[in-house]
C-alpha cells in the first residue's frame, strides 16, 4: 500500500490497491463508519459496502424513469445547475459528485459539459469514481470546488451534519450545493441507512446555506408502491416476490404527477435542497416559519 496526503490538512491515508489497481483510498479509519479490513484482499470477494447494480443498467434506468417512475425533479434542478456553470465567466468550474459509484438521475447533463472539472468521490470503487473516501472527512482543500452534488447518500451517513459542514467547507464563496435524500422509504443498503429527512429537517441540515429552491423528487406515489414491495417481503419473505409487486402496482407512481405539490411534499419520497454557501445561518424560530411558507410554494 502507497501513503497519501492531503495537499489540505498534511494527514496521511493509505491507498490499498487490493481493491482497484488505478483509484487511490483516502479514507480516516480512526474516524470513519468503514474500517480497513473492509477494502482488505481477503474481504475483496465479500464487500459488505453499499453498493448498486450495474446489470442491463442502461436500458432498466430508461425504463425506470419512463415507465416506471415518470415523475422526479431531478433533471428540472439540474438544469438550473447546468445554466449556473455555463453562466460563470470562470474557464473550468470544480464539481464534486459524493456518491458518484453510480450516475444519478438526471447528471449526463453536468458530466456532459466540457465547462465541468469533475471529482467524482464514493467509497466504493466503480468506473465513474475517481477517489474512494468518507463524505464525512473529504480531502479537499477549503473552498476547492464551485458546486457540490450528492444525490441518496445523506441517508447512509451516519453524521450528516459532518458531512455537510464538510460541503460547506469545500465549497467556494458563492458556490452552490445540490443534495436528493429520502424521506418517505423502508430501508435501503442494509446496514449502512441510518436516516430520514422531511423537507425541514433537510432545509435545517442545511442551515448554513441560502435557499434558492427545495422541494420533491418523488411523492407520496412513489412511497406507496415502494411501502407495497416492502409489505410482500415481510409477508412472502421472498425478494422476487416483493420486487414483482413492485412492478405490477408501477402505475401507482404516476399519481405523483397529478397530487398537489403541497400534499407531495408531505408525503415525499425523497426531497432536495438547492442552496448557495453563507457565512449566516437560519434559526430555530425560522425553521418553524419555514414550513407554512415552503409547503405552500409551487415548485
Amino acid at each position: 500500500m502507497t501513503d497519501l496526503t492531503c495537499i489540505q490538512c498534511g494527514k496521511s491515508y493509505k491507498s490499498m490497491i487490493d481493491t482497484s489497481d488505478t483509484i487511490p483510498i483516502m479514507i480516516d479509519f480512526s474516524d470513519s463508519v468503514f474500517t480497513e479490513d473492509l477494502y482488505s484482499s481477503s474481504k475483496k470477494t465479500e464487500y459488505n459496502l453499499p453498493s448498486r447494480s450495474f446489470h442491463f443498467k442502461g436500458m432498466l434506468r430508461a425504463l425506470y424513469y419512463k415507465v416506471i417512475r415518470p415523475f422526479s425533479g431531478s433533471k428540472i434542478n439540474f438544469s438550473y445547475i447546468k445554466n449556473f456553470i455555463n453562466q460563470n465567466n470562470q474557464e473550468s468550474i470544480n464539481v464534486l459528485i459524493i456518491g458518484g459509484g453510480t450516475k444519478g438521475h438526471g447528471i449526463d447533463q453536468i458530466l456532459s459539459l466540457e465547462k465541468a472539472n469533475i471529482v467524482s468521490v464514493d467509497v466504493y470503487p466503480s468506473n465513474y469514481v475517481d477517489i474512494i473516501c468518507d463524505g464525512s472527512n473529504l480531502p479537499f482543500p477549503d473552498k476547492y470546488f464551485d458546486v457540490v452534488i450528492t444525490q441518496s447518500v445523506i441517508e447512509h451517513v451516519l453524521t450528516p451534519h459532518k458531512l455537510v459542514n464538510e460541503i460547506h467547507r469545500v465549497l467556494n464563496n458563492n458556490g452552490i450545493v445540490y443534495a436528493e435524500t429520502s424521506f418517505v422509504q423502508q430501508i435501503h443498503e442494509g446496514a449502512y441507512d441510518f436516516s430520514r429527512y422531511s423537507l425541514s429537517g433537510h432545509r435545517w441540515l442545511f442551515k448554513h446555506f441560502d435557499e434558492i429552491k427545495s422541494g420533491c423528487i418523488s411523492g407520496p406515489g412513489f412511497a406507496l408502491n415502494w411501502a407495497i414491495k416492502y409489505f410482500m417481503l415481510g409477508v412472502t419473505r421472498s425478494e422476487a416476490i416483493a420486487k414483482l409487486s413492485s412492478l405490477l402496482f408501477f402505475w401507482l407512481n404516476w399519481f405523483d404527477l397529478i397530487i398537489p405539490h403541497k400534499y407531495k411534499k408531505l408525503g415525499a419520497a425523497e426531497v432536495y435542497f438547492l442552496g448557495e454557501k453563507s457565512n449566516t445561518n437560519i434559526d430555530q424560530y425560522d425553521i418553524i416559519n419555514y414550513f407554512d411558507k415552503s409547503y405552500n410554494e409551487q415548485n
